[in-house]
């Protein structure tokens, strides 16, 4: 989930915007300011998915899920203490392996990699390994998006205390606003029912609002990304298959096989992170 409103644009402080990145070799953070700069291995490990939201980072690992507070990060910082490679400090939280992590409403999602099951840590800060099993579902689950999980059997929507199934089959990735889903069919859109936009096998969608609405969107099959800007145009881009898109001081892009993409208005600014089976990008 994405608000272009919120006030993340840039680090008041350095005049740049950190950017996640989660691969097989771990998480990378990339600096972006008016150009796509510097990058370094923050944390080693296999990363299959990143999450951030409100100065919170979290990472679905085959192992745990790990979850980084940037406060106490830049409460280091001005103190003195330089980062450098993996300096920063991730929590253990204890829920086990993850295939999918995600926030919403403040609480952090994740989903188990072995049973399917769902948890919910309700304050991540204040108690980062007091996890609620909130339900289990029949099929991995590839995707979290504010209170929408997409999955190998369909689309689930979070509630306080249960899970509900909401439709369609081999959901690949969803965005909370709008809502849209990607599946192995088509993106969909969801209104009173599922619509469908585009016609194809779709991998990912990312949305952000401005005020409350929609104001932009993406989505991406293994040879195409399309923005929605009021409709639909297929975009330019690189020509590995697009991974992830996130939202900050621009829209950013990753590739599967490592290259980082900062969206410049008539082109895309791209960097070789020199990664390997990259899955995911988040903005904190």
């Amino acid at each position: 989930m994405s608000d272009l409103a919120a006030d993340r644009i840039y680090d008041d402080r350095t005049g740049k915007q950190d950017v996640y990145v989660a691969s097989g070799q771990g998480v990378a953070v990339v600096e972006v300011s008016h150009r796509v700069g510097r990058f370094r291995l923050d944390r080693r490990c296999t990363a299959r998915d990143v999450a951030a939201a409100d100065g919170l980072v979290a990472v679905a690992t085959d192992e745990d899920v790990l979850l980084l507070d940037r406060a106490d990060e830049s409460d280091a910082e001005s103190g003195g203490e330089a980062p450098g490679d993996e300096s920063a400090e991730y929590v253990e939280t204890g829920f086990g392996p993850a295939s999918a992590v995600g926030f919403d409403e403040g609480a952090l999602v994740a989903a188990g990699d072995d049973e399917f099951d769902i948890g919910r840590l309700l304050h991540p800060r204040e108690d980062p390994t007091e996890w609620l099993t909130v339900a289990d579902v029949d099929a991995p689950v590839r995707a979290i998006d504010g209170p929408l999980l997409a999955a190998d059997d369909g689309v689930y929507q979070l509630t306080a205390d249960e899970i509900a199934d909401v439709g369609l089959d081999d959901a690949r990735d969803v965005a909370a606003v709008g809502p849209f889903a990607a599946t192995g069919d088509g993106c969909y859109r969801l209104g009173p029912g599922w619509t469908r936009d585009l016609e194809d096998a779709f991998d990912v969608v990312a949305a952000a609002s401005s005020d409350g609405e929609l104001a932009l969107a993406h989505a991406a099959t293994a040879d195409a990304l399309y923005a929605f800007d009021g409709e639909w145009d297929e975009r330019e881009v690189a020509e590995s298959p697009v991974a992830d898109v996130a939202y900050g001081a621009t829209t950013y892009a990753v590739t599967a096989d490592g290259t980082f993409l900062a969206d410049g208005g008539d082109r895309w600014e791209r960097r070789s992170l020199g990664l390997r089976d990259v899955v995911a990008v988040a903005v904190p």
